[in-house]
């Protein structure tokens, strides 16, 4: 799974759903805690 799955993941399963993403925040860039802040910001704004 990757975060630019998150928006389209949300809008087909609703807000009602667990992300295993461990992996694509390794994998969507350098500084893991931007990472984290990043994938929190796509969650809570859909």
């Amino acid at each position: 799974m990757s975060l630019e799955k998150i928006p389209d993941m949300l809008e087909t399963y609703g807000q009602d759903l667990i992300f295993l993403i461990g992996g694509g925040l390794f994998k969507h860039g350098h500084d893991l805690v931007e990472n984290c802040r990043s994938f929190r910001k796509m969650v809570e704004s859909l």
